[in-house]
This record gives structure tokens, C-alpha cells and sequence, in this order.
């Protein structure tokens, strides 16, 4: 017995991850975007950090750690898989796989010069059914200290133009946002 009162007895107690945002969807372009905030991990250290500058999966430190989205696409279509990933100075080349619909995604972790410095990547094309669906971020092999950090995935049906933040303005809104706090 965990907990008695005189109204409640709790025999056994189940804990479940759950994200820290809301449930992806897609917007008015078909774009399915899964920012870190609405991912579920399952890890001992990694986590979401919420800091405005970092809204990332960060600490990745232990190569056990994954993390997943669930998300429903609204229509069957081919969809681009578009990462921001950021790896601090000499931390690149981790082994990451993106796993979605029975395909793999492998990936090596690119140095980015801080963990906040993001850099767009494309890892390819993916072919969804109209449905729910299960991306997962799953670690082979952690290269130094910590794998990356993962501010978002988002899945771009190929038959749309492209929305693709240049990651040059990811780098810069950082270097503003540090100046403004000195």
C-alpha cells in the first residue's frame, strides 16, 4: 500500500511520460511540425529545456535516452523530414536513427559550434498513410559527451513549396538574443 486515507486506498501507482506542449498538427500547408516541447521521452537525462533561446530536447547525455512524437497526418502524402539539430564545439558525430512508418532514417550528429547554434538538415522523403503515426529519435552510438540537441522535426508534403527556415537566422536570433542580455 502506497497511500491510505479514510476515503482512498492507492494500491499501485503507474507513471506514464507525457509531453510538456500540445499534440502536433498540421497547419494550413499540410507542414506537421513536432517541436520539442510536445515530445514524449523516455530517458534518465535528457529533457525539454524551455529557456526561449533553447526550446530544445537537451542534456542528451546518456545514448539510452529516445524520444517520440504521435501525431496524426490529415492526409496520405510524401513528406520531407526537416531536423534542427545543434552540437556544441568538438561533441559531433553521434549515430542517431529517425524511425517512422517502418522506415529508418539514420543520421550523424553534425558539430555546431554550441548545443543552441541550430542547423536545418534534410534527411529525406517519408511516405505517410492518412492516420496516426509514431516518429521516433532513437541514439546508436553517443560520439562524446552528449549527443545533440533537437529543437524540431517537422515533416513538409513534397508536393508544397518549400517553408524551410534558413538555418543562418537560427544562428544570428541567437547571437542578438545573448547580446541583449549583457
Amino acid at each position: 500500500m502506497l497511500f491510505r486515507s479514510r476515503s482512498l486506498w492507492v494500491k499501485a501507482l503507474t507513471l506514464m511520460p507525457a509531453p510538456e506542449g500540445p499534440a502536433p498538427k498540421a497547419d494550413d500547408n499540410g507542414v506537421i511540425t513536432l517541436n520539442a516541447r510536445s515530445a514524449t521521452l523516455r530517458s534518465v537525462k535528457a529533457q525539454y529545456e524551455r529557456a526561449p533561446f533553447k526550446n530544445t530536447i537537451g542534456y542528451w547525455v546518456n545514448a539510452q535516452d529516445q524520444a517520440f512524437w504521435d501525431f496524426e497526418a490529415q492526409r496520405a502524402a510524401e513528406y520531407r523530414i526537416e531536423i534542427l539539430q545543434g552540437c556544441g564545439g568538438g561533441q559531433g558525430g553521434s549515430e542517431v536513427e529517425f524511425r517512422i512508418a517502418g522506415q529508418t532514417f539514420p543520421m550523424t550528429v553534425k558539430e555546431t559550434g554550441h548545443f543552441q547554434n541550430f542547423l536545418a538538415r534534410d534527411l529525406g522523403v517519408v511516405k505517410l498513410t492518412q492516420g496516426k503515426h509514431r516518429l521516433e529519435v532513437i541514439p546508436i552510438k553517443k560520439a562524446k559527451a552528449a549527443v545533440m540537441d533537437l529543437r524540431r522535426v517537422r515533416l513538409i508534403p513534397t508536393d508544397r513549396k518549400s517553408t524551410r527556415l534558413n538555418s543562418s537566422h537560427l544562428v544570428i536570433s541567437y547571437a542578438v538574443f545573448c547580446l541583449k542580455k549583457k
